[in-house]
């Protein structure tokens, strides 16, 4: 409904599966809530933040704060590689015009998918890797920011390099984004949802 500009009814829904958390939580521990749940519920509350932040109303937030929010949940559940060339053409173009507009609310996102795009669809690493500098170089306060460390993190980890050269720099970019979440509000989302991403990429390099 979101993709669709349906934002009314998007708003609605997500009102509904805010309850559904609610009530999930009553009933069991906070660990129990799986992966995909973790990060619905992060954005969620986030977008929530913004509609009190700025008062207004959710389905307003959806439709000028976020560039998409489809989008995000398709980035947070590493679906980019799911879209087929059409649809990322489309969405690459859409991006462009969003970068160029300069807007202070949907560029720091559209930089981040961008580097995702041109890492996992274009196979251009170089790239890829301006993109999430620009997040990071760009921004303070904006919850793009580590996961623009983290991405670096994942470029490396595949990248033609020395796996102990590989280790050592997933590990510096991990631990800019635990300090990130250490030194602002966003340390809870760290919490709930970075620091699964981050133990699954380190993992991989474990002795």
């Amino acid at each position: 409904m979101i993709a669709d500009g349906l934002y009314d009814k998007a708003a609605r829904e997500v009102q509904q599966l805010v309850h559904m958390f609610e009530i999930k939580k009553k009933h069991n521990s906070h660990s129990r809530f799986s992966a995909g749940e973790f990060y619905a519920e992060a954005k969620i509350s986030q977008w929530n933040k913004y509609s009190k932040t700025y008062d207004m109303f959710l389905r307003s937030v959806l439709d000028e704060l976020i560039i998409n929010p489809l989008w995000e949940l398709v980035y947070l559940w590493n679906g980019v590689s799911y879209w087929s060339e059409p649809v990322l053409n489309s969405i690459k173009q859409q991006l462009i015009c969003t970068i160029e507009s300069q807007d202070e609310y949907k560029r720091p996102f559209a930089l981040l998918l961008m580097g995702v795009i041109y890492r996992d669809r274009l196979k251009d690493v170089q790239q890829a890797h301006s993109y999430f500098n620009c997040v990071i170089n760009e921004f303070r306060n904006d919850w793009t920011v580590p996961y623009a460390m983290y991405e670096i993190a994942f470029t490396y980890s595949v990248s033609p390099i020395e796996r102990q050269d590989k280790k050592t720099l997933i590990i510096d970019w991990i631990k800019r984004a635990e300090n990130y979440y250490v030194q602002t509000k966003y340390d809870p989302e760290w919490r709930l949802c970075m620091k699964m991403k981050c133990q699954l990429l380190l993992e991989l390099f474990e002795e």
